[in-house]
């Protein structure tokens, strides 16, 4: 929305609302932009856990109870 309200010269975002109309597909295709670019970068910047041999990164009362 800010995008919008900057070169409109409007500061308050009911302004904007006030006067903006935006149709459902419009609103429909700016979702499923967001949704789409939302699923890309989890994907993206999901990491695994580092994982430590078996030998190590337990302590002694893991290893001795097994």
């Amino acid at each position: 929305m800010p995008a919008v309200m900057e070169p409109m010269g409007w500061s308050n975002a009911a302004v904007a609302k006030r006067y903006m109309h935006v149709d459902t597909e419009l609103v429909t295709s700016v979702a499923e932009q967001v949704g789409a670019r939302t699923t890309k970068t989890r994907r993206t910047t999901a990491r695994k856990a580092p994982s430590c041999p078996p030998d190590q990164g337990a302590s002694e009362t893991e290893t001795e109870t097994g």
